[in-house]
């Protein structure tokens, strides 16, 4: 069994320095002509961006410090690490996320929307505990890929290094979503997943497709018949989402 993992993004708003070079018409974050600060669009920001797979398969853990332009409709630009988490994934991560899925409502001077720079906010990346997944014994006879019952003396089994890991979607953190993903696998004489097929839904869309995201990414030692190596299909593997607490 592999704990695959998810997380708890935590946005905490936090005084702004500088000026950023070439946004001659962005007044600094700290300007004392701001009357009111850009604050976290909760209603347009995605709060919890995938974990990127790389940083939860090396258990990484770390806070971010990003400083950002924000225009006046909201939108961030021309964001930068102001502190680093220590690990260039999560940094880069965190930056990305800020470009396409953060929105602000803007700062505002004298009851007008203003452009400003150097705002900064931080994001937290923290890995507790999410989905569990573990591959269910082999049947007595499984299939090649032809339909042809096959009588296995050794099981494909996953490699140590293709342990599961599965990012908690974010539309289903916030939906609140559970459920147990029962999937059929094909795997050829390479160890290689060919093809997920679900076999039971969780009864969240999200979950399934990250689930048969998750399990093609898993490196497999291949199925034997009499100490040769061959493609089997059917091989049952299940997935059970668990939020965190």
């Amino acid at each position: 069994m592999a704990a695959a993992r998810s997380v708890f993004v935590t946005l905490l708003t936090l005084a702004s320095v500088g000026r950023a070079e070439g946004q001659e018409s962005a007044r600094d974050a700290k300007d004392p002509s701001i009357t009111q600060r850009a604050v976290m669009d909760q209603a347009l920001t995605a709060m919890a961006p995938d974990y990127p797979l790389e940083a939860a398969r090396n258990g990484l853990e770390g806070r971010v410090s990003i400083s950002t332009c924000v225009d006046t409709s909201g939108k961030p630009y021309a964001p930068k690490i102001a502190k680093s988490s220590g690990h260039d994934v999560l940094d880069q991560a965190s930056l990305g996320w800020t470009e396409n899925s953060v929105r602000f409502k803007p700062a505002q001077a004298g009851g007008e929307a203003v452009a400003v720079c150097n705002h900064r906010f931080a994001q937290e990346w923290k890995l507790p505990q999410g989905a569990q997944a573990e591959q269910q014994p082999a049947l007595p006879l499984l299939r090649a890929p032809d339909g042809t019952e096959l009588a296995l003396t050794k099981r494909p089994k996953a490699k140590p290094t293709g342990v599961f890991r599965a990012d908690y979607p974010a539309s289903a953190l916030r939906d609140r979503a559970e459920g147990e993903v029962t999937l059929q696998i094909c795997i050829d004489m390479r160890g290689k997943v060919t093809s997920v097929e679900v076999a039971a839904s969780s009864g969240n869309d999200a979950l399934d497709r990250q689930s048969v995201s998750n399990l093609k990414k898993i490196a497999f030692e291949p199925g034997e018949v009499d100490g040769k190596h061959v493609a089997v299909c059917g091989v049952p593997f299940t997935v059970n989402w668990k939020l965190p607490p």
